[in-house]
This record gives structure tokens, C-alpha cells and sequence, in this order.
């Protein structure tokens, strides 16, 4: 992770904690985030979950929605792409 995920990574996780998800902030520290880029664009963030907690995420709907909503909270008006645009796809 550079610096910019390192810092996402850290508020995400925080917010998540702030919020009594403490199950999925135990799923997030262990998570790696990365800000895909076209052409000096961000286009989205991916997560690089680990496969011990992937089997959690994978089957439940809820913690996809908490992890996205948290991430998108996190990232709104501070990662935009050149068009103006927040990232919409995670």
C-alpha cells in the first residue's frame, strides 16, 4: 500500500471501529486496500481480503454492504476522479 491507501486503510478501519463493527474492523485490519488508477485516474478501490475471512464476506450480504458504505463514507470528497466524480465502484 502507498501512503494515500495506508491513510484510507487507517480511517476505514477507525470508522468501522467507531461504529461497533469490531468483527468486520478485525476483517479490515487484516484487509489491504489499493486505489486503482487508468491513467493517473483513480477509477476504484479494490480490497485484498484475506482468504481466512473471505469465506464470512463472501456469504454474507450485510458485511459486503457495511464494508462498501464504510469505505464509500471514507473516500467521499477526498478521492475524486479528473471528471469531478466520486468513486463509484468498489
Amino acid at each position: 500500500m502507498n501512503e494515500l491507501d495506508a491513510k484510507l486503510h487507517r480511517t476505514w478501519t477507525q470508522l468501522l471501529i467507531d461504529n461497533d463493527y469490531r468483527e468486520i474492523a478485525a476483517i479490515a485490519v487484516e484487509t489491504e486496500v489499493h486505489i486503482l488508477y487508468d491513467n493517473y485516474d483513480p477509477e476504484f478501490i479494490a480490497f485484498d481480503i484475506p482468504t481466512s475471512a473471505y469465506v464470512y464476506i463472501k456469504n454474507d450480504e450485510q458485511i459486503k454492504k457495511v464494508i462498501e458504505r464504510a469505505m464509500r463514507t471514507v473516500s467521499q470528497r477526498r478521492i475524486y476522479q479528473y471528471s469531478g466524480q466520486n468513486l463509484s465502484r468498489f
